[in-house]
C-alpha cells in the first residue's frame, strides 16, 4: 500500500512539473531528472498518463534554495 501511495505521489509531482513547464522549464526538467523520468517533449498531447509504475528518485540540489537575509 505504501509503495503505491508513494508512486501515486511521484506521478502527481511529475504531472505538476509538466504543467509548470511553460513558465519554469528548468525547474520542470530538474523535477523530471530527480524522479528518474526521461522525456524528449513536455507536450501535454504527447505525455503518457499514469503509465509510469516506478520511479528512481535522485538527489540533486534544492529546486528553490534558501535565501538568507542578514
Amino acid at each position: 500500500r505504501r509503495s503505491s501511495d508513494l508512486a501515486g505521489l511521484c506521478e502527481r509531482i511529475r504531472i505538476a512539473a509538466l504543467y509548470i513547464y511553460p513558465v519554469m522549464p528548468k525547474v520542470s526538467e530538474s523535477i523530471y531528472r530527480q524522479l528518474g523520468v526521461e522525456t524528449k517533449s513536455f507536450s501535454l498531447k504527447e505525455s503518457s498518463w499514469s503509465k509510469k509504475l516506478s520511479f528512481s528518485i535522485k538527489k540533486e540540489l534544492p529546486l528553490f534554495p534558501r535565501i538568507d537575509v542578514d
